[in-house]
């Protein structure tokens, strides 16, 4: 689902114009970036934890090229990573629905879902 597929389903279901819903949606994310670059943490219970880590400079490889191949060496800054943490009752949900998607697949226990054998 993008951005406009998830504004329309916002609006829908909350009986909220296309335009309202993008302006709100528009305010939470900026404030979610603002926290998260000011405090490093933000907790929302029943949802999850979003965390940003330090990543450092790094050495990085080109598409198809490997490193000392006669390339020249690119470099990934370093930079800020958010991490995000499902809360309890979400990650449980998460794992009711992935059990309900296996069985709907016919996928039984012993086999992971992965087509890659």
């Amino acid at each position: 689902m993008n951005k406009r597929e998830f504004l329309r389903s916002l609006s829908e279901e909350n009986d909220l114009d296309v335009e309202s819903s993008k302006t709100l949606l528009d305010m939470v994310l900026d404030h979610i970036k603002s926290v998260l670059l000011d405090e490093h943490r933000l907790m929302l219970s029943e949802f999850g934890t979003f965390t940003t880590q330090f990543k450092k400079r790094r050495r990085v490889a080109d598409n198809l090229n490997v490193f000392g191949k006669g390339t020249d060496e690119k470099v990934a800054p370093a930079r800020l990573q958010v991490r995000f943490k499902p809360a309890k009752k979400f990650k449980d949900a998460l794992i009711e629905r992935g059990e309900a998607l296996r069985s709907e697949m016919g996928l039984d226990d012993e086999s992971d879902g992965d087509t890659n054998d």
